[in-house]
């Protein structure tokens, strides 16, 4: 039987295989989203939930934050509109791998079809949102 081991503050625990997965799980998810705050983008939530978005990270930052919450705050806005106009089912892939964080294989599994069907319609609803962002921004 195979040990899963975790270390904290340098000490090897032995842990279960579904406490060593979530515990990974975690630590990729915490590397996704601090590589898109750097990004200034935060995907944990709806974009709904965030009334002032990233002001005190861009305040950190020393720059001035004006421009930056402008365009965050038109960009929620935005992504809120675009995903009421989705259909039901595309709304709930994006809400479901970005903002609740699931992984393509795990929305696979909830919806009892292949991992490649999700990846496909993923890609498909990300190129539907990039055209209608590109056209939106041109129009601005």
């Amino acid at each position: 039987m195979k040990k899963y081991m975790i270390y904290i503050q340098n000490q090897p625990i032995q842990v279960s295989q579904t406490v060593y997965q979530t515990y990974w799980k975690s630590v990729e998810q915490e590397k996704y989203q601090d590589k898109k705050m750097r990004k200034g983008i935060s995907l944990d939530a709806h974009p709904s939930d965030y009334p002032h978005p990233l002001s005190e990270i861009q305040f950190l930052r020393g720059s001035d934050p004006t421009k930056e919450i402008v365009d965050s705050i038109l960009m929620r806005e935005w992504i809120q509109e675009a995903l009421r106009h989705l259909p039901n089912k595309e709304r709930e892939l994006i809400e479901l791998l970005f903002f609740h964080q699931m992984t393509e294989v795990e929305v696979a599994h909830q919806w009892r079809v292949q991992h490649s069907a999700i990846n496909k319609r993923k890609k498909r609803i990300l190129k539907k949102l990039r055209r209608a962002w590109e056209q939106w921004d041109a129009s601005q």
